[in-house]
């Protein structure tokens, strides 16, 4: 009796071990296939530059910190379309390109425009019906 308690408990072990082996390993590969977050080390987040001088400037303090890993750029719809229908994205891809030339990561952290000339809009197409 006590060799064949003696052998179950010996299969019983390798068995747990065979798994443990198993589970890690297949816990590595998981990792390894992944990519690294997007957000990973130091980043700031900045305004989208309005002016020639203003990207200038962006690009200078850009270009100075050595630390930096990404950017995370807000803007306003509104700071796109300042004219109702003729979207100019010159500033935001003027930024895109001086982030990429520098190697850093981006995010886009796009806000809607303006409430007020959303509910002006909205009461002028009569959305809302006037009260009795």
């Amino acid at each position: 009796m006590k060799g064949i308690s003696e052998y179950l408990a010996q299969v019983s072990l390798r068995a747990l071990l065979f798994a443990l082996v198993l589970g890690f390993a297949g816990a590595a590969a998981d990792s390894a296939e992944r990519e690294p977050p997007i957000r990973t080390g130091l980043w700031v987040m900045q305004k989208l530059p309005e002016n020639a001088q203003a990207m200038e400037e962006f690009s200078r303090q850009i270009r100075l910190n050595t630390h930096l890993n990404g950017v995370c750029l807000n803007f306003a719809w509104n700071a796109i379309e300042k004219e109702r229908g003729k979207p100019d994205f010159a500033a935001l891809d003027e930024t895109v390109n001086v982030l990429r030339k520098l190697s850093l990561k981006y995010q886009l952290c796009l806000k809607p425009g303006q409430t007020l000339r959303l509910l002006s809009t909205m009461k002028e197409q009569s959305l809302f019906p006037p009260r009795p």
